[in-house]
């Protein structure tokens, strides 16, 4: 960082206050940016908070590292909306991990776009002092708040670990013990029949834990949203899953076009599984099984991604509810732990999107997703 010089203005500069404001011009020699970026510090520390400057963009990131600011104010001159959103990103990811992005530009028409990918809020430069206080104090609230969700969302996985331990490790004994019973006693029809139910009933729990946990990571961890191959994506799925379409004898077919949407590799990956392995888990004995996956563009400018199949099909009273954690419309001759489409839908909501099922009984289900569509 930039070393500050005997007699710099150190307005605001509290060492053992958090630092609630870090002010970014990104053109340091243009003389009308600074006097607004020294404006704008003494309205600010006017108005009770912490406020810093930088002038650089290398001085700018190395400050937000070491002081982790709740709010960063950027007023990027002429600069381009790339660089704008360059900036922004290596801000976010940087060790600092600043959550909450100013950014003072004149420039509306690039606005929403350096919002959708960059900044979490633009302001016009021009914006009146009063509401540009209150807008910090508004989002430094909202801050806190994120601050403390974050922290139940670590309190709920911690805890779901936990429990999934404590339930995994009596159960490994409830199965090795039966398994010695059958193996140590001669065991007539229904013993075994007894015994078969008791192994069955431990894997089911097993694997509600283990969804429960799954469905609570799922809320913990915010994604972060890239530019997402859906085809790289459809692959990756589909080769996780080769084994159990080669014993289901299913047919997928994937429509191209597939887009670039934005979203989490990994996490869209496991929403694509789970739907494939419902419609193997679900389709009709006496039909061979064919699954589609498509992708088509959204009223909203969005992308819809489709997995439809020609299975039992959903009725139209369980549209809603079959989203919902451990829901399950069938018994225990169809595996599963009723948690998949509730963690669907965790997955792709906190991606901004929806998810939702068409279908009716004895006709297939089509599942849809939407995703924002790539710059």
């Amino acid at each position: 960082m930039k070393t500050r010089q005997p007699g710099e203005d150190r307005t605001g500069d509290s060492p053992g206050q958090p630092l609630a404001v870090l002010d970014v011009v990104f053109e340091a020699g243009a003389g009308r940016d600074r006097a607004s970026q020294r404006a704008r510090q003494r309205l600010l520390t006017a108005a009770g908070f912490h406020t810093q400057l930088a002038t650089e963009t290398s001085q700018a990131l190395e400050a937000a590292a070491e002081h982790k600011p709740g709010i960063v104010l950027l007023n990027p001159g002429t600069s381009p909306p790339e660089d704008i959103v360059d900036f922004c990103r290596r801000l976010k990811d940087g060790p600092g991990n600043v959550p909450v992005i100013v950014l003072l530009t004149s420039a509306a028409k690039s606005g929403k776009n350096i919002e959708r990918h960059g900044a979490d809020l633009c302001l016009p430069s021009t914006l009146a002092p009063a509401f540009l206080v209150e807008a910090v104090r508004t989002l430094l609230r909202m801050r806190a708040a994120e601050r403390e969700v974050a922290e139940s969302r670590r309190e709920l996985v911690d805890f779901s670990r936990q429990i999934a331990h404590d339930i995994e490790g009596p159960l490994r004994g409830v199965v090795t013990f039966a398994e010695l019973i059958g193996q140590v006693h001669p065991l007539s029809a229904n013993e075994q029949t007894y015994l078969g139910h008791v192994l069955s009933s431990a894997d089911q729990v097993r694997r509600v834990a283990r969804c429960f946990l799954s469905y609570a990571e799922v809320k913990g961890q915010p994604p972060r949203l890239t530019a997402l191959p859906l085809r790289g994506v459809v692959t990756a799925a589909l080769h996780a899953l080769r084994e159990r379409i080669k014993e289901s004898a299913a047919i997928v077919e994937i429509q191209d076009p597939l887009p670039s949407a934005l979203g989490d590799f990994s996490s869209i990956q496991q929403v694509v599984q789970i739907l494939v392995t419902n419609a193997i888990n679900y389709r009709r004995p006496d039909t061979s099984l064919t699954v589609t996956i498509a992708a088509r563009k959204g009223s909203a400018g969005d992308w819809l991604i489709s997995v439809s199949d020609n299975g039992i099909g959903v009725a139209k009273q369980y549209h809603e509810s079959i989203f919902a954690p451990f829901k399950r419309l069938h018994g225990l001759e169809i595996p599963g732990a009723g948690m998949g489409l509730a963690i669907c839908k965790q997955i792709v909501e906190a991606q901004g999107g929806r998810i939702w099922v068409e279908s009716e009984p004895g006709r297939g289900a089509s599942f849809l997703f939407s995703l924002h569509a790539a710059a």
